[in-house]
């Protein structure tokens, strides 16, 4: 059974997972000419932005009053 620090944890690494996974497409999206693939990666850094986001209301119902992040 895991205990509210385990899920804490959880949580945590797997918002540090999608924000650093925003910021590698970010970058690709940077780097990259082409118009219609830069778009894409510009797509996902945004997706990845929102699963972070929902990483924070997640917590937010799981761990009600404490900020983890």
């Amino acid at each position: 059974m895991l205990s509210s620090a385990d899920y804490e944890n959880y949580l945590i690494q797997m918002r540090e997972l999608e924000l650093d996974m925003m910021e590698v497409y970010q970058k690709c999206a940077s780097e990259i000419k082409d118009k219609t693939i830069k778009k894409i990666f510009i797509e996902l850094a945004n997706s990845e932005k929102e699963h972070a986001e929902l990483v924070v209301e997640i917590a937010e119902l799981i761990c009600p009053g404490k900020s983890i992040f």
